[in-house]
């Protein structure tokens, strides 16, 4: 991970993560997004039932992998989809290096239920907007700052999440995906 000698304000953080987003949404495939899992496997409700499609999600995963890296603060990437069989939910389509701090985990016994779609994703799935979150109570903080995804912050009272979610279309101009690029805003 990269090493970061100064504290940054929450404004220079957003900033950071809105630049990979904004090259993200050049960059991720929104069709690849739409089949990214196998036809069978789409309306998966265990662990067990998810088959991704590796010709379609091997060049996203690359692709999550690249827009990491590419960040001036360490941070990590989310694909999040809309389910045609549940359209109120929004479900952890792929991880980039590490999950959201919003989770994301399928469970592998039967009677999974895709989760409602969070305020941020509505904005994206519903509208076409971008959406910030931030959660000083995450539980995420810790752990993920532990693995090296945490900006040194000033300005703030409390250590946070800091997620922007942005709306990745397909060809046809629809979304396809939402696009979660986050990191740890970490008070020291």
């Amino acid at each position: 991970m990269k090493k970061q000698t100064k504290k940054l304000t929450l404004a220079e953080i957003k900033h950071e993560l809105a630049e990979v987003a904004r090259i993200g949404q050049m960059f991720v495939d929104g069709d690849l997004c739409r089949q990214a899992w196998q036809p069978y496997a789409e309306k998966f409700m265990c662990g067990d039932d998810m088959d991704y499609n590796p010709a379609t999600t091997v060049p996203l995963k690359k692709t999550l992998f690249r827009l990491e890296r590419l960040g001036r603060i360490p941070c990590c990437t989310t694909l999040w989809r809309r389910r045609a069989d549940f359209p109120d939910s929004g479900e952890a389509l792929l991880f980039g290096s590490l999950s959201s701090p919003i989770g994301g985990n399928k469970p592998a016994a039967r009677g999974y239920q895709p989760p409602k779609m969070t305020p941020e994703m509505k904005e994206v799935f519903l509208k076409g907007r971008s959406a910030w979150c931030m959660d000083p109570k995450s539980p995420a903080i810790r752990l993920q700052a532990g693995r090296g995804i945490k900006v040194l912050a000033k300005g703030l009272k409390k250590s946070t999440t800091v997620q922007l979610f942005v709306p990745v279309k397909d060809s046809m101009g629809e979304i396809a995906a939402a696009l979660e690029v986050h990191t740890m805003a970490i008070v020291e």
